[in-house]
């Protein structure tokens, strides 16, 4: 069997951590550990937790100053044992099938850099979380292959490890940048990852919240990846003018909307006090 490390980067996650750990000490594959990075938490509750999980058998708690997602991963991933690697948040799960699916792909197929699997919501928001298929014209802008991913430490190294400058979008950009090694991914068909909402914001919710820090986050991945990004030039720009002709068609088929919009601006405003109103009436 191949060892694999699962390896999670920790900030303020408090006692979530501790379901994260279970599930990935729950795995049927028993070739496995788990390799913690405290990444400067602040908070009790995560001390109390850290504390917990690392008397457990299999699971290794190390600490650092505050440096961000990208450097708590790289710390973990230099500290495991294993050539495999799979990074889990320190507030999501995986099922228990998860690793022992995964290994074989990679045992058996050079060619593939990355494993992952289906996935859902649970928390605040429940229910599947529909990523696009994999393609070059959509993965260039968007990434449809989650951080919950194995992989080869061995690619991990080739890549240059995680950007430890980006603040948003680090693992877009790891993904990238490990499909430049020529790799390919390949989705198993389970349901085997569960990404919790509502815990707490992100960096990547702050990112796609600010579109100055988005832009900057994004260019900073293509700077990564430029010889990818020019080898699939085509796809990038099928992609963005695919979305134009739907923008195009969509002000189209609203310009009656926009028009009144422009000329009774104060319909939009009601109508918006008016849906806000019913909502606070059906929560009563």
């Amino acid at each position: 069997m191949t060892h694999v490390s699962v390896v999670i980067p920790c900030f303020n996650a408090g006692p979530m951590l501790v379901e994260s750990v279970r599930s990935a000490l729950a795995q049927s594959y028993a070739d496995l550990d788990v390799v913690i990075v405290d990444d400067g938490s602040t908070d009790q509750a995560t001390e109390d937790a850290l504390g917990d999980v690392a008397r457990w058998d299999r699971v290794a708690v190390h600490r650092q100053a505050n440096g961000g997602p990208s450097a708590a991963l790289n710390t973990a991933i230099r500290a495991a044992s294993g050539p495999y690697i799979l990074p889990l948040g320190a507030d999501d799960v995986i099922a228990p099938e998860y690793v022992a699916e995964a290994v074989p792909v990679l045992d058996s197929r050079p060619e593939v850099g990355l494993v992952y699997c289906r996935a859902e919501f649970f928390g605040s928001i429940s229910g599947p979380w529909r990523l696009a298929e994999f393609s070059w014209p959509q993965v260039l802008v968007h990434n449809m292959i989650f951080v919950t991913s194995l992989y080869r430490k061995s690619d991990w190294e080739s890549a240059g490890g995680y950007d430890e400058g980006m603040r948003g979008r680090e693992d877009h950009d790891f993904i990238l940048r490990m499909l430049s090694l020529g790799l390919v991914p390949h989705r198993l068909e389970g349901v085997y990852f569960f990404y919790r909402r509502g815990h707490h914001t992100t960096v990547n919710d702050a990112v796609g919240a600010d579109r100055r820090i988005l832009v900057e986050a994004s260019a900073r991945m293509m700077r990564n990846n430029l010889p990818l990004y020019g080898e699939h030039a085509e796809d990038l720009f099928t992609y963005i003018f695919r979305q134009q002709d739907e923008i195009n068609d969509l002000r189209y088929r609203y310009a009656w909307f926009e028009r009144i919009r422009d000329r009774y601006p104060g319909v939009l405003k009601t109508a918006r006090k008016a849906k806000s109103g019913l909502r606070g009436l059906l929560a009563r």
